[in-house]
């Protein structure tokens, strides 16, 4: 397993704390020019890093929420699991059938096709099977499944990733806007902050939003990853907003791309009419960096391989042969008989 520097929540409890108080920690001069080209280097390692990656990992979150609304304190607690080998991703947890009723779900999509499997049922069942590559409807379903699934699920394990995206493909699109770009000194070590505000749409429930006051502190020495964050994050459907901060720590990184071995995700409410705080404290261990690519088919869980590559004729050429054969002697028949 390859080693990278630990990020101590200490850094993290730090900065945040720092953000309001000048001598705390001293702000080195914006590089301007030279510093934005340095990060933008980096963005485009990211990219081909994360689209190389391989690793399997297991994920125990914890939820906590308190406030307006919630009577007392309620907790939680799930765990899932997820692989990925290039554009191939597994996503396996417990999902309600019905009431009362879990099972264990995965997930699966290996660019050719895409399919479900209930491991909790004996022998395992299929519960979807997706074609990809030919009908654009369920290729742009599929892709919404694994943002909901897959993507999410990463926001708080990878350090390439922020507020549900990959950095490359917040930081390039269209409505993000860098604010500041400067470099911070945090105990010691130089890190850089990036100030920016941001226009989306969420993919769960497609719903369009706004992040503002937003604030990501970069570790420059580790890869780039974002050891903290935080903004306002505001649904603009309906005006409700709230204050998300997140924090992690670095422990291992599988073929380069660091991954989180612990990640806080706070979001409190910051609308008048209604106050609360929700929690969720995320643990992940490293099973395997390696995931053979046979492990995102169906023949590795038990199930043939589906048969789309097959043609027409392969699949329904005698029977064509014999209708067109029975059909000429026919007519062959009814010809002669009229000769007569």
């Amino acid at each position: 397993m390859k080693a990278t520097k630990n990020v101590c929540f200490i850094w993290l409890t730090a900065f945040f704390l720092a953000l309001g108080q000048s001598g705390s920690c001293a702000v080195a001069a914006d590089d301007g020019a030279a510093l934005k080209n340095e990060l933008f280097a980096a963005l485009a390692s990211m990219q081909s890093k994360y689209d190389q990656l391989q690793f399997n990992v297991r994920c125990s979150l914890e939820d906590s929420s308190s406030g307006d609304g919630i009577s007392g304190e309620r907790r939680g607690k799930t765990e899932y699991e997820l692989a990925k080998n290039g554009s191939c991703y597994i996503s396996i947890r417990e999902v309600e059938k019905s009431k009362g009723i879990r099972a264990k779900i995965l997930k699966c999509s290996n660019g050719s096709y895409a399919f479900a499997i209930d491991k909790s049922t004996s022998p395992p069942s299929l519960v979807y099977l997706e074609r990809l590559g030919v009908d654009s409807a369920i290729d742009e379903r599929v892709a919404n499944q694994k943002k909901i699934d897959f993507d999410a699920a990463m926001k708080g394990i990878c350090g390439y990733m922020i507020a549900g995206q990959l950095l490359p493909d917040l930081i390039n699109r269209p409505n993000f806007s860098i604010k500041k770009l400067q470099n911070r000194e945090v105990l010691g070590k130089t890190m850089v902050e990036l100030e920016f505000e941001d226009n989306g749409i969420n993919a769960a429930d497609d719903q369009k939003y706004r992040l503002t006051d937003g604030k990501l502190l970069l570790d420059p020495t580790n890869d780039w990853v974002v050891v903290c964050a935080n903004w306002d994050y505001e649904r603009l459907s309906n005006g409700r907003k709230n204050r998300i901060t997140v924090q992690r720590e670095f422990n291992f990184g599988p073929r380069g791309c660091p991954m989180a071995s612990k990640s806080v995700q706070k979001s409190e409410s910051l609308n008048k009419d209604r106050s609360y705080v929700t929690e969720t404290i995320g643990t992940i261990d490293l099973k395997r960096q390696e995931v053979p690519k046979e492990e995102f088919f169906l023949t590795f869980y038990g199930f043939p391989e589906p048969q789309f590559d097959k043609s027409f004729l392969e699949k329904w050429g005698w029977w064509l042969i014999g209708g067109i054969v029975f059909l000429a002697t026919g007519g062959w028949l009814t010809m002669r008989r009229s000769t007569k």
